[in-house]
């Protein structure tokens, strides 16, 4: 950290220089806020594209056969949806008091999240805030600590899980034929701890946010990985209540688990696999996963949809009024 030194009459006394992060742009002021009347647009209509992509991949019979008829699992499947989303409103209203219509902006980011290559949602916020907010200097900065605290938090997470069922996680891949899988298991755990600990060492040049906000940002999303994993293993219990509630909170930590850890080929196998030798049901179980692949992909187009559509026709109003 660089000092200034001030004299005050009587001693000198050392300032500390505030940090300059690494990936901190100049605020966008001199170029002005037309790029992104149509980077958001742009980005709905890319949606929209995806969704019809999307469309073409489902299977409409197999996907009435397994899909359940229980009010209240839909209830919660869709509250679960929104836990992103609502955690990311929470935080960005704590950093900017941005209003509740950020919310379906939030849900925005998701959708293009899960529909576009990785952090096209962050663009898409990035634009939108851009648009509806009242900040002097650019929110890149905020956006960004966001996103390396959502990677951070999940590593250390998923480091904590590892080393309490790492010996039991070990026998099982061992017993579901997947011990050649073990060598990759091992450098995918060693690539999570690598770049945890270099988030960690050059956390003074990434961040751009105060201590306290990034304090409360990093507890709101490891209640949200914690919140997730619990609601989907209820999810799971209700569709096969059968098995204990304890062994699909085991299952759905292995599931956050494996979705954290690069490398690893053939996840869903994996976790089919694994899941198997816990549970049995083997066939059940497979529809389930599938289900639950199924269901979170015609969410995300869903909403997509409806709110790509709506980006659209408001963009057309504007420009005609």
């Amino acid at each position: 950290m660089e000092l200034l030194f001030a004299y005050d009459g009587q001693n000198m006394m050392a300032e500390p220089q505030p940090h300059t992060p690494l990936f901190d742009p100049k605020p966008l002021v001199e170029t002005g806020r037309k790029w992104s009347r149509w980077l958001g647009p742009a980005i709905s209509l890319a949606v929209i594209v995806a969704i019809l992509f999307q469309l073409q991949k489902l299977n409409i019979a197999h996907v009435q056969a397994i899909v359940p008829v229980s009010p209240l699992f839909w209830l919660l499947f869709i509250a679960s949806y929104f836990i992103g989303p609502y955690s990311d409103w929470l935080i960005f209203r704590r950093l900017w008091n941005v209003p509740m219509s950020a919310f379906a902006a939030l849900v925005r980011k998701q959708v293009t999240n899960a529909l576009l290559p990785s952090y096209s949602g962050e663009v898409y916020f990035y634009a939108w805030a851009r648009k509806h907010t009242e900040l002097t200097g650019a929110p890149f900065g905020a956006i960004k600590d966001v996103a390396i605290l959502s990677a951070l938090m999940g590593n250390l997470v998923t480091l904590i899980m590892m080393g309490a069922v790492y010996a039991l996680f070990s026998g099982l891949l061992s017993a579901a034929h997947f011990g050649t899988e073990l060598n990759t298991f091992a450098l995918s755990i060693g690539f999570v701890t690598l770049t945890s600990l270099l988030m960690m060492a050059f956390r003074a040049r990434l961040f751009s946010l105060p201590s306290a906000q990034l304090l409360y940002a990093s507890a709101i999303i490891l209640l949200r990985i914690v919140v997730s994993t619990l609601m989907v293993a209820f999810l799971w219990h209700l569709i096969m209540p059968e098995v204990a509630l304890g062994w699909w909170v085991l299952l759905s930590t292995l599931k956050m688990l494996l979705s954290r850890l690069p490398f690893v080929p053939n996840q869903d196998g994996l976790f089919a696999g694994v899941a198997i030798i816990l549970i049995g049901n083997d066939q059940p179980l497979t529809n389930m996963v599938a289900m639950f692949v199924i269901a979170s992909n015609l969410t995300h187009i869903l909403f997509g949809a409806i709110l790509g559509i709506l980006d659209l026709v408001q963009t057309g109003v504007r420009r005609h009024a």
